[in-house]
């Protein structure tokens, strides 16, 4: 046996690659959606609404959901060439009675990423048609990619995410939902 080694599964990379085996599957069954697909993006977006009691917490996660694939979609196969790696937004649709929270918008250095906390006024989601629902959805998507600083993210890359966000997802999601 010159050089070579015969596997026997007992390194720790084995035990450790088993445990996470077993998270992931553990994670699947219980509901949760992974998404490994951005996993080695250089550039990510993701969408995580915040609610409180009132507001239909499976339409703003299918919201979120189905903008974040689309606007990933799209903009995977673009050029961003500003040094930001990524942006979560979150879309935040709160009872004043319950909870105030102000916007806010946080670099996150080490991972050269934003954290966007963006406010959709409670009354107008709660008065708003499922239709205009997914237009407040993505202006307010929108909103949050315009308030990330150029030097973070320059005007051109900005522009191509806001393409990808209200010209085609919109769109998109708009012709799902007709039929």
């Amino acid at each position: 046996m010159s050089g070579s080694r015969k596997f026997t599964g007992s390194s720790s990379s084995a035990r450790n690659k088993s445990r996470e085996e077993v998270l992931l599957e553990r994670l699947h069954r219980s509901g949760v959606r992974l998404d490994l697909e951005q996993h080695d993006a250089p550039f990510k977006f993701v969408v995580s609404p915040t609610t409180t009691a009132g507001v239909d917490s499976d339409e703003t996660g299918r919201l979120a959901a189905d903008f974040k694939v689309e606007v990933f979609r799209i903009i995977k196969g673009l050029q961003i060439s500003s040094s930001l790696t990524g942006v979560v937004i979150f879309p935040r649709i709160l009872d004043k009675n319950i909870s105030k929270l102000a916007d806010g918008i946080t670099y996150k250095r080490k991972e050269r990423s934003y954290f966007v906390k963006r406010n959709i006024p409670f009354a107008v989601w709660q008065t708003a048609t499922h239709d205009l629902r997914l237009d407040i959805f993505a202006d307010s998507l929108c909103e949050s990619i315009r308030s990330i600083p150029a030097r973070h993210l320059s005007d051109g890359d900005k522009s191509k995410i806001l393409a990808a966000i209200d010209d085609e997802a919109r769109s998109m999601l708009k012709q799902r939902s007709l039929h």
